[in-house]
């Protein structure tokens, strides 16, 4: 590849929640971070994938100090040193940055193998970074291909079987909690994608007494009648934790929204407590929490274990997808060693139709005798000619791209035709 990709992330597999929630990034600072990187002239392209279980940034770089000035960004973000944050954190460059992305969009590199949101959660990504200035046609053509990819998998392999999720995780462990669900009553904090599933499945585990604690006046109530619950206000939040059983939160706000002081004065019985189950990051739920008397607390990386149970069946599966996974990035790695010959392919063209006019422009006195629809034949075939002529040049050109010596043979069409192919950036 001549371009370089970089990228540079952490997830559940190599950082602890704490740092994640330092990583995570709201819709605007994702917008106005791509803004303030692709102000580097280092930088070309760029996005952002940021959920419960990773951020990662993606660029395209043409020169490699621009990976020093992004890593700067991230001490500072974090807090953390240079060499502390190395131990939680991994960076790929080209070839290893397309195969990783293309294993996030399908799953496999999701705590639990397979999941669907992630596929959304990179089509939002795509769309942040577009909003914001950061996608050209290289990461157009990579994001486009990663959506397409993840959807091909999941359909052709058993990856994605049995529908596991985060949410799904969280009920699985509410069941081995509570052995009658009919019994408890279950509150859910937040309404987005996570908080909707939520509700379903404790509304099909049999759950019958359900708490929607939402902002939105309009959201809570629309669920409330939809799963038989009872919508509550923010501000009526904390009184309705003082007789629910079981929460489970997952709003994106970037503070906490259960706090000690929300509980501190609640007596809770040993031997029932209330369980606060938290899959946002950041998290939703203060630390010390867990501290007072007759609570339980579990954050999203409690779940792994749960996760990995749910879908062990799709384990099988794993290296048919990465079989998959390669062809498809070895696809991708041929499109662009193509992409490389099209402004000589322009330029050739551009180079015929300029002898062309020409020719047209030395025989306009004769032209002209043979009226209106005769010059409209002549036009016509002098182009279907030149596009004859072109055309199996046009193939072969794309044909020696992906050659190894390829830059010798380009080079040698360039001076065949004296063509002026512009300057592109060489990475440094």
């Amino acid at each position: 590849m001549t371009v370089r990709f970089f990228l540079l992330g952490a997830n559940y597999k190599t950082a602890p929640l704490e740092l994640r929630e330092k990583m995570a990034l709201t819709r605007r600072e994702i917008g106005e971070l791509i803004q303030y990187f692709l102000n580097d002239e280092r930088i070309d392209e760029g996005f952002i994938l940021t959920t419960c279980n990773r951020t990662e940034f993606y660029f395209l770089i043409n020169d490699l100090s621009a990976q020093d000035f992004i890593w700067d960004w991230l001490v500072k973000r974090t807090g953390l040193s240079s060499d502390k944050l190395k131990e939680f954190t991994y960076t790929y460059l080209d070839r290893y940055v397309v195969n990783h992305l293309f294993k996030v969009a399908c799953g496999l590199d999701s705590m639990v193998l397979g999941e669907g949101q992630i596929l959304s959660q990179v089509r939002e990504a795509y769309q942040l970074a577009a909003e914001a200035g950061g996608i050209s046609t290289i990461f157009y053509q990579l994001l486009n291909e990663a959506l397409r990819v993840g959807k091909k998998i999941r359909s052709e392999t058993k990856i994605a079987r049995n529908g596991v999720s985060i949410p799904v995780a969280a009920v699985e462990l509410v069941k081995k909690i509570f052995p009658d669900l009919s019994r408890i009553k279950a509150m859910v904090l937040g309404a987005g994608e996570m908080g909707q599933l939520a509700l379903e499945l404790l509304y099909n585990a049999g759950v019958k007494d359900l708490v929607i604690v939402n902002r939105s006046k309009k959201k809570r109530y629309e669920l409330a009648q939809r799963f038989g619950g009872t919508p509550f206000s923010w501000e009526e939040k904390r009184a309705a934790l003082t007789f629910v059983d079981l929460v489970i939160s997952s709003t994106s706000a970037p503070h906490y929204v259960v706090k000690v002081e929300d509980l501190k004065e609640q007596l809770r019985d040993e031997k029932h407590p209330l369980v606060l189950i938290d899959i946002a990051v950041p998290r939703d739920v203060e630390p010390g929490v867990e501290e007072l008397q007759g609570i339980k607390v579990f954050n999203i990386d409690d779940l792994q274990q749960v996760a990995y149970i749910l879908s062990f069946t799709g384990h099988n599966e794993i290296q048919t997808a990465e079989e998959m996974i390669k062809k498809e990035e070895e696809k991708f790695a041929r499109w662009l060693e193509i992409r490389k010959v099209h402004p000589i392919i322009k330029a050739l063209r551009e180079r015929a139709e300029e002898i062309r006019r020409q020719e047209m422009n030395k025989m306009k006195s004769r032209l002209e005798a043979l009226g209106e629809n005769g010059q409209e034949v002549v036009m016509d075939l002098t182009h279907k000619i030149i596009a004859k002529l072109l055309h199996e040049p046009t193939v072969q050109l794309k044909k020696l791209a992906i050659q190894e010596d390829s830059e010798s043979y380009l080079s040698m069409v360039c001076q065949l035709y004296n063509l002026k192919i512009p300057e592109k950036k060489q990475v440094r």
